[in-house]
């Protein structure tokens, strides 16, 4: 037998083409992702030194009203040398994160350190009947806001929440929100009216408002009630309760959305129970009469179309049949009335949840489909409409009330007019009273 021998060589055997691939490849990566990271460090600062710059020029504007104020006897001041080392103190915080040499994810932490002194500011404020202390906090905390980059106003709007503004966790009440809306200075009700709504744009903020009890939906629902049509304090309550009808479902979380669906149904039980339905309807009804502003019936068509989403509200209605044809047949009033493009697709989808088949025989009695039919007609035949939004109206109506896809919408519980996917907006009207 031959044995054949293998000789060996001392020489290293050259790697492949392919394995050679793979490890540049694998270094190519590495070096992408920290690419990458360092981006997104670089855009953080970006935007976090843009959001520090607004604020010190919206606290230097702050600064020169304030000492405009006292210069001319408007305002008076007990301790002048604390209230420039306030000042400065709240610039010195925003100057240090854009001169930070080292930039970490740390800086931004800083931003919550301001919210929680604002917290410590504004609880000092109210315990010593400081009108305009209160006022002052309560408008630094919406100028941040509405200052702050679209794209992290969630972030915002988390660390209110965090760190607990209005005292609601911490004093495991409603009492501190309930007493500074029960006041009698309009523009200090209001400042926190914006405030809520704010934090309420975002399902976690809701829940933070009522995780106390339902007391500052109830207030809110009575300064709504009870404030002269079309008021800025009214604006913000309607927008406060939109905002709180909304449904916020989570992708691939059962749970969640289980949770959500519950604070979403009780939230609409007190909507119900106060008769915001009934409020709107005639709001609107009034709107006909008398000038009303256009947010109010933009939000408030809203909510209505919001609340009458709910399967909860149906059965309310279905056991209220009286209820049900009148605020059918005032919404087909309405829907003839010359309105924002807007506001008449609002009150379609209302009319759309009021179309289910458990209402048929009341539809047949006050001839639903037949004024559905003559809108469209009339609609497409007036010359008061540009053909643009004339489009847009008649396709959503063909969509709600002769297509399969309306028939789902009217049934589908996960229908809701929101503004979700889009960065946060928070309201600012021109005539607020500071």
């Amino acid at each position: 037998m031959i044995i054949l021998k293998t000789e060996t060589s001392d020489v290293e055997e050259k790697p492949s083409r392919f394995t050679q691939y793979i490890k540049e490849s694998n270094h190519r990566t590495i070096q992408l992702s920290k690419v990458i990271d360092g981006y997104r460090l670089l855009e953080n600062k970006y935007r976090s030194i843009l959001s520090c710059a607004r604020h010190m020029f919206a606290i230097a504007i702050n600064c020169v009203e304030h000492l405009s104020g006292i210069k001319s006897g408007q305002k008076k001041v007990d301790d002048l040398e604390n209230e420039i080392q306030n000042y400065k103190t709240e610039i010195g915080k925003y100057h240090k994160i854009i001169m930070s040499d080292t930039w970490t994810n740390e800086n931004v932490i800083i931003n919550g350190a301001i919210i929680d002194e604002h917290k410590k500011k504004l609880k000092s404020a109210f315990d010593a009947n400081k009108k305009e202390d209160i006022i002052e906090v309560l408008l630094s905390l919406r100028v941040n806001a509405l200052q702050t980059n679209p794209e992290l106003r969630e972030n915002y709007v988390e660390d209110l929440i965090k760190y607990d503004i209005l005292n609601i966790t911490e004093q495991k009440s409603n009492q501190f929100v309930i007493d500074i809306l029960n006041r009698q200075e309009y523009n200090i009700r209001s400042a926190m009216l914006s405030i809520i709504s704010i934090i309420v744009s975002k399902y976690e903020g809701i829940q933070y408002i009522v995780s106390q009890g339902d007391q500052i939906v109830k207030k809110v629902i009575q300064i709504m009630k009870g404030t002269e049509d079309g008021q800025v304090l009214q604006r913000f309550a309607i927008a406060i309760l939109q905002k709180m009808s909304v449904k916020s479902l989570v992708l691939n979380d059962n749970n969640k959305n289980e949770e959500i669906k519950n604070l979403n149904n009780n939230i609409i039980k007190i909507f119900n129970k106060y008769n915001i339905i009934d409020w709107l309807i005639k709001l609107f009804q009034r709107s006909r009469q008398n000038k009303v502003h256009e947010f109010c019936l933009d939000y408030g068509s809203a909510l209505l179309a919001n609340i009458l989403g709910y399967a909860e509200t149906i059965e309310f209605l279905f056991d209220n049949i009286s209820f049900y044809k009148n605020i059918t047949e005032t919404l087909f009033t309405l829907i003839e009335d010359k309105v924002s493009t807007q506001v008449l697709m609002h009150y379609l989808m209302c009319l759309n949840y009021l179309s289910q088949d458990k209402f048929r025989l009341i539809k047949e009695e006050i001839k639903f489909d037949e004024k559905i039919k003559k809108f469209e007609n009339d609609y497409k035949n007036s010359n008061e409409n540009d053909d643009v939004n004339k489009k847009t109206v008649l396709n959503l109506s063909f969509l709600l009330f002769h297509s399969n896809k309306g028939k789902e919408f009217k049934t589908d519980s996960n229908n809701n007019i929101s503004r979700t996917n889009e960065p946060l907006v928070f309201e600012c009207f021109k005539d607020e009273v500071c």
